[in-house]
């Protein structure tokens, strides 16, 4: 990280950051009654460089940077006989089991130009570069019966940018209206995946090399008021439109529709590019500083999607929000806050099984409330004290797409030290 100072009204800062994660994630599962343990297990090496830079010249900032980072993911499945200890490599991979590499390149520069004391415009430009190389060995691939080549290949480029602008119109008033376009490339879950996961519903989610971009516009407008200098109430609009789309389908393996895998028959299902599809919604948020000690957040979102044919799209959650009424002393702070969601009904659940509608109710998933507490008091510099209760009502309640209730009414107590 490093700051230079050019004198009045001049700044240039520059961050650069380096980064590696090594992440492992394996499965280990076993059919009622079957003598085979099943070992899937993943490896990903993510390596990435960062290069952050801003400059500001009078009422101008200037931001600008590059963006490397290289992906490099390892899928091995087996199984293991659990009397005998016998290993057999007769399991399918989740991932293709030979090789998967990423590599997201890209460069942006955005400006925003504080035309005068109520209007500041803002823009932005980014160009990115992905390109994706898997492979299943030999092995695999006569495991699955694939119709495709063992070795799938993509590059793909794109220019991407946004315009926008901000309205002070006194009086605490706040205008803003936003334009972007987005880009998002397919990535190894998307081509490559075979996933059962999804098994409540009897379903297969196979590889889809030829898989395209999806390509997004979005505008949105927001409008804020701050009352009497202590109350601040925004909300914001949003609409999104996705060209090529990624969206879960069923599709055919070698001419049928449904395939037995891992003892279940099961329909098939692939990622494919639909026509478009759509997103649009509000957030809304309050903030209120009762007083020097006391204050009040809250907020909702409320979003809906579909695709062209009007099939609702997955990762849609239902209307959910938080209220919190917050206490801060010289050594005390409390807080009260309410977590909510709105129902989400059977017909809004996405047919690609990605919504986990098999641990829905007949009606769908119900919606809850939860009532919860937590506060802190600071002991001495160094040793604070902490507690709260979450779900106090102890209600069974599941979050929307989850395969697990939430948890019940629990006690949180622990010693925070620092030296």
């Amino acid at each position: 990280y490093a700051v230079r100072e050019l004198g009045a009204g001049t700044r240039d800062v520059a961050r650069f950051t380096a980064s590696y994660q090594n992440i492992s994630e394996d499965r280990i599962s076993r059919k009622f009654n079957k003598g085979t343990r099943k070992y899937q297990e993943e490896t990903v090496d993510v390596m990435g460089f960062y290069a952050d830079l801003t400059k500001k010249v009078k009422t101008h900032e200037f931001r600008y940077g590059l963006e490397v980072r290289s992906d490099n993911a390892e899928s091995v499945a087996y199984g293991e006989d659990i009397e005998t200890g016998e290993i057999a490599y007769d399991q399918v991979s989740r991932y293709p089991d030979d090789y998967n590499k990423m590599l997201n390149m890209a460069a942006y520069l955005s400006h925003a130009w504080e035309l005068n004391d109520k209007w500041v415009a803002t823009q932005g430009l980014r160009f990115t570069h992905v390109t994706l190389q898997s492979a299943w060995t030999d092995t695999m691939m006569v495991l699955t019966g694939f119709p495709f080549d063992k070795a799938l290949e993509q590059s793909n480029n794109a220019l991407s940018g946004n315009i926008g602008f901000v309205y002070k119109a006194g009086k605490g008033w706040r205008f803003s209206i936003n334009g972007a376009s987005g880009f998002r490339a397919p990535n190894v879950d998307d081509v490559g995946k075979v996933n059962d996961s999804n098994s409540g519903n009897n379903l297969l989610i196979i590889p889809s090399p030829d898989l395209k971009p999806e390509i997004s516009y979005t505008g949105e407008f927001t409008v804020g008021k701050l009352f009497n200098k202590k109350i601040w109430f925004e909300n914001t609009l949003f609409y999104t439109f996705l060209d090529n789309a990624i969206v879960k389908r069923p599709v055919q393996l070698n001419g049928a529709d449904s395939v037995l895998f891992d003892g279940s028959m099961c329909e098939i299902q692939a990622n494919t590019n639909a026509g478009s599809a759509y997103v649009y919604g509000v957030q809304s948020s309050l903030t209120a500083e009762v007083t020097r000690h006391f204050s009040i957040r809250s907020y909702i979102n409320w979003t809906y999607g579909r695709v062209d044919d009007d099939t609702p799209l997955d990762h849609i959650p239902p209307a959910f929000g938080q209220t919190s009424f917050r206490l801060n002393l010289d050594k005390f702070m409390g807080e009260f806050y309410i977590r909510y969601s709105a129902a989400k009904n059977l017909e809004d659940y996405s047919p690609s099984g990605e919504d986990n509608i098999a641990y829905a109710t007949a009606y769908g998933n119900p919606a809850w409330t939860t009532l919860n507490v937590k506060a802190s008091y600071q002991i001495n510099q160094k040793l604070q004290f902490q507690a709260g209760v979450e779900n106090i009502m102890d209600v069974h309640y599941r979050k929307f797409a989850s395969g697990l209730s939430s948890p019940g009414r629990n006690l949180i107590v622990a010693l925070r030290g620092t030296f």
